[in-house]
């Protein structure tokens, strides 16, 4: 057996990067250019060439990390492992994503919940926040958050944002 026989290879970031979208460099604000990085596997039960348009995040790797090398999780080991996805038993692996940022240069605190159509943002303490409908408006350009007639998808997502951050 050869070490590539063996071996998961996983590719990612800490964050992703403003370059001029949104009139924005660098990161911290919660829109995709910042929070998309690439996740990549590559290895043994691996499905090649396929790619997930499905929610996931960075807390994943560690339990896919286990499941793969067939070892108990140690306790409060956050995410699911990724290995059915990878595997291509299962295509659609999270419902949400919770986004954290409490970053000094960001002066809110702020959490964002994503799913694999809205992306909703609460801002602590604020009259505001930021809701978009990501399968029509990938840009994330138009701020339904105030749109009366989104306002009961506000308050499911409001609850489902709180369920994340309670379970977190």
């Amino acid at each position: 057996t050869s070490l590539a026989d063996n071996t998961l290879v996983i590719f990612t970031a800490d964050h992703g990067e403003y370059l001029g979208d949104h009139g924005l460099y660098g990161k911290g604000l919660p829109y995709h250019p910042s929070l998309n990085v690439p996740l990549i596997f590559s290895g043994p039960n691996v499905q090649a060439d396929t790619q997930i348009d499905n929610v996931a995040t960075t807390l994943d790797i560690v339990p896919t990390i286990y499941d793969t090398a067939q070892i108990a999780e140690p306790e409060g080991v956050q995410g699911q492992s990724l290995k059915s996805v990878l595997n291509g038993q299962e295509l659609a692996f999270r419902k949400s994503v919770l986004t954290e940022n409490d970053d000094d240069f960001v002066p809110m605190k702020m959490r964002t919940l994503t799913t694999n159509d809205w992306k909703l943002t609460y801002y602590a303490n604020e009259p505001f926040g930021e809701l978009y409908d990501r399968k029509n408006d990938p840009q994330e350009l138009n701020n339904l958050w105030n749109a009366p007639s989104y306002a009961e998808l506000r308050t499911e997502l409001m609850n489902r944002l709180l369920e994340e951050v309670i379970c977190s």
